[in-house]
């Protein structure tokens, strides 16, 4: 599956780190002004240690949000909830319909994307959902190397609209 994981802190590194362990194709994407570890990330490689252990090839890390979202099929947002928003608006006109964007602690975000694309008239059919929480707690040691701490037995997560919420 092709996976962009938005945010390369903590949380972002380990997600996209832990899908590639999964086989599937990771774009790792940080903003130009908030590029977190991005830029020291050597040879698109991540070290995960602890409950998850590897060593993962990202398929690529980019600043470019247009390049980030194409083809992704999921796109996490491992970000600030108060950074949600300004990056869901930078990615609002590259979204295709059929694209699933689920944010990482979300509180309610999902919401206020949703608000977003019926003011812009985006009529394309975009899914949107909120974690509750990261699933790891976890600590980035250095840039390209992170500790995970546990993983969690339990992430509730919400749709928007209420109706697309599984079960």
């Amino acid at each position: 599956m092709k996976i962009t994981v938005i945010g390369c802190g903590h949380g972002g590194q380990a997600l996209a780190a832990h899908l590639s362990l999964l086989d599937h194709q990771v774009t790792l994407y940080a903003d130009e002004k908030h590029p977190g570890y991005l830029h020291q990330i050597k040879d698109r490689q991540i070290t995960l240690e602890g409950a998850i252990e590897g060593k993962a090839s990202i398929h690529r890390l980019t600043t470019n949000i247009k390049d980030a979202v194409r083809d992704a099929q999921i796109i996490y947002l491992s970000l600030p909830t108060d950074a949600h928003f300004q990056q869901f608006k930078k990615m609002l006109k590259f979204l295709d319909e059929g694209q699933l964007v689920v944010t990482l602690a979300g509180n309610y975000s999902s919401i206020y994307f949703y608000q977003e694309m019926v003011r812009v008239a985006k009529h394309k059919k975009v899914l949107l959902a909120d974690l509750a929480s990261l699933p790891y707690a976890c600590r980035t040691e250095n840039p390209g190397r992170v500790y995970v701490i546990d993983v969690k037995k339990e992430v509730s997560i919400a749709a928007m609209p209420a109706l697309d919420t599984p079960g």
